[in-house]
């Protein structure tokens, strides 16, 4: 396991420092193989779909629709969203790090009990968590 995290961490840093090598060779792969020839004559009419749809609705284009961006400026989501990101920013979770509601699985999330504190959250696993927003539970863990 940790060979793999290695490595992925690894290919990672080289996609980094090297992203224009990569990208010329892939350009010059799909020369080489007609890629994007043979893609587009074997989607051509689902491409083409897609721009139609695109065109004759902008709305497309905007993923959040009015109103995500109505909801987004309620006080209370404004709140949310700043705790959140100091809490992200600031404090890590510790690793070997237990929940602290049930002691037993590996914490790998924040809980903040008041928006208002930002800086006081509990760590729980992923289940703990879910239990504590039990009518927006959409992941489906109990």
């Amino acid at each position: 396991m940790e060979k793999v995290k290695k490595h992925t961490e690894y290919m990672r840093e080289y996609r980094k420092l090297n992203r224009d090598k990569i990208n010329s060779y892939q350009r010059e792969w799909r020369k080489r193989n007609n890629y994007t020839e043979k893609y587009f004559n074997k989607n051509r009419e689902r491409i083409n779909k897609l721009k139609r749809n695109n065109k004759k609705r902008p709305e497309v284009r905007q993923k959040i629709t009015k109103e995500a961006r109505e909801y987004k400026k309620r006080p209370y989501v404004i709140l949310k969203d700043k705790a959140r990101k100091i809490a992200y920013n600031k404090i890590k979770i510790p690793k070997g790090q237990l929940c602290q509601i049930c002691n037993k699985a590996i914490a790998k999330e924040r809980h903040h009990k008041d928006y208002k504190k930002p800086l006081e959250v509990v760590f729980l696993c992923l289940k703990c968590h879910v239990n504590l927003h039990p009518i927006k539970n959409k992941r489906g863990l109990k």
